[in-house]
């Protein structure tokens, strides 16, 4: 309650409370860490045994899931001890969250609770003000909050170009969830079982369970392949917006705002996924887009929510990632306080040094054969991709009806969609 008094109820999640019946609750708490920058970790009495005994059970442990990602990320951390509880010993915990004990330490307690939670606000502004005063001496931004603090000093058109080219650089990562499609494509139907006298044993009715259990298994495995494919155009249909945005100068229309808000709408983030980070940063790199639109057109200034989109789109683009796309990160940043416009810096090559990574290039090479396997008119965003990744020159008005494509012709299936596309791409069309 003190948090939510004072940074309001959509400033603070909390696992145990904002989970509503019927959600995934991984799912909900990954999206929870990505709009975040601050994480309270709160650690009473039987924190450490039951940590020992989920360890030893092994399995998903959530609760240490969430810290290793605050941590990974490089999030603001406070541990906050309740119940009379010591810290933790760098000894006793996993590797993951072993950085847990290296955060200074809150204590609150029972007696004196409202002066130990003002502490507690008091060092979550106090982390906060250490991260700007760092961003503002011209450290590069180490996650969302400090790229957020990097945008707000400067034009709000520089949200554009962070947010489109970090979505861009997140396509690879579906390579996985293609290559399944597209096994799932060429696996021909299962041949119908034949009817013959029963010779096995009549099965139990465990066995029975198992079948049925395994047949809704296969069911829903289905289901969500047959839904990667209108994903995957989903996730293009939004790159292509945000990037449009960021490589034009007609990016205050009511018209591309719709677009913008459309494409974000559209694009789920369900737990099967191979990785929700791409969805996530697509979808926000989207709603960059929309938030320039109503932020320029009322005259305003603030970057927040733009900035914040953008910044939170970055921030999911740099997970797990190589140093190769800190690089390419850093001279993004470089070229906008260079002066570089957003249009130039949209028609940059993606890359520092030109070319993939190779790491990258391999997961492209496996996402490009997987979509050609699935369908050959995916053809023409392969082709829209890499001359993105290349910066090659481009034709603005051909860019605008792409991203204006009425809404009813988006839900159509994906070929069918891909299939007028490459009708604007055709001079004679």
């Amino acid at each position: 309650k003190t948090l939510v008094a004072k940074y309001g109820p959509a400033g603070v999640f909390m696992d145990v409370r904002d989970l509503a019946a019927g959600q995934v609750f991984d799912k909900v708490i990954a999206d929870a860490l990505k709009q975040s920058d601050v994480l309270v970790a709160v650690i009473g009495p039987q924190w450490m045994d039951l940590l020992s005994a989920r360890m030893a059970a092994g399995g998903n442990d959530l609760l240490r899931e969430e810290i290793a990602t605050a941590l990974k990320r490089k999030m603001i951390v406070i541990p906050v001890l309740i119940g009379r509880a010591g810290p933790p010993s760098p000894d006793a915990l996993p590797d993951d969250i072993r950085d847990l004990t290296k955060h200074e330490v809150e204590d609150v307690r029972h007696k004196y609770f409202d002066g130990d939670m003002e502490n507690v606000l008091a060092s979550i502004d106090a982390r906060r003000q250490e991260v700007a005063e760092a961003v503002t001496k011209g450290g590069y931004p180490r996650n969302s909050e400090e790229l957020w603090l990097w945008l707000r000093d400067r034009p709000i058109e520089a949200s554009r170009p962070i947010a489109a080219r970090a979505a861009l650089r997140q396509l690879p990562r579906e390579c996985d969830t293609a290559e399944r499609l597209a096994r799932k494509r060429a696996s021909p139907p299962a041949a119908p079982a034949e009817t013959s006298k029963r010779t096995e044993p009549i099965p139990s009715e465990l066995d029975e369970e198992i079948r049925r259990a395994n047949e809704k298994l296969e069911a829903i495995e289905q289901e969500q392949l047959e839904k990667a494919d209108s994903h995957i155009l989903k996730l293009f249909r939004a790159i292509a917006t945000a990037w449009f945005s960021a490589a034009g100068s007609d990016h205050t229309t009511p018209e591309l705002k719709t677009a913008a808000l459309s494409a974000a709408r559209a694009i789920e983030i369900p737990s099967f996924y191979n990785d929700s980070d791409v969805a996530f940063a697509v979808r926000e790199a989207a709603c960059t887009v929309a938030a320039n639109v109503s932020r320029t057109r009322a005259g305003g200034i603030s970057l927040d929510p733009a900035g914040r989109y953008a910044a939170r789109a970055a921030a999911a683009a740099s997970v797990g990632t190589s140093d190769d796309m800190a690089a390419s990160r850093a001279a993004d940043l470089d070229w906008l306080d260079e002066g570089q416009s957003s249009p130039d810096a949209a028609a940059t090559p993606l890359w520092l040094n030109g070319a993939m990574p190779d790491d990258w290039e391999a997961r492209w090479q496996r996402l490009r054969e997987a979509l050609l396997a699935i369908d050959p008119s995916w053809a023409v965003w392969i082709t829209w991709y890499e001359d993105r990744v290349g910066g090659a020159p481009f034709d603005m008005n051909v860019e605008r009806r792409r991203v204006l494509i009425p809404e009813e012709i988006w839900r159509r299936p994906p070929a069918e969609v891909n299939a007028l596309i490459a009708q604007l791409n055709d001079p004679a069309g």
